[in-house]
């Protein structure tokens, strides 16, 4: 069923034919934990639609023009949150100035049921 907490998501990658299976198999799992991280665990199609901006951030955090940058799950939910928050404070007035104060950012809202 695709429930609460349902997993009608499915993460891809596509690489080049002489590319190790291995590898993109691994590039899929750092992915998707990262996916899973950063939405709480539910990741369910309208969870991942209404927090989009983190997905897009994730798949630059993921891979750059080919080149793989990060593939450990936790990491790269961490830069991401890292990203999101810093790219809040720059609309902020007088934030700017300020130390950055290491917190995790904030947890998507979960959609209400």
């Amino acid at each position: 069923g695709q429930g609460g907490g349902g997993g009608d998501v499915r993460v891809v990658h596509v690489g080049p034919p002489g590319e190790s299976e291995l590898v993109l198999a691994h590039l899929v799992e750092g992915m998707y934990d990262a996916l899973g991280q950063l939405m709480g665990g539910a990741t369910d199609r309208n969870m991942i639609l209404d927090n989009l901006e983190l997905v897009f951030l994730l798949v630059d955090e993921h891979c750059d023009g080919g080149v793989i940058l990060e593939t450990d799950g936790h990491k790269l939910s961490s830069s991401v949150l890292l990203r999101d928050e810093q790219e809040g404070r720059m609309g902020e007035p007088g934030m700017e100035a300020q130390g950055g104060g290491g917190g995790q950012g904030q947890m998507p809202q979960q959609p209400a049921s």
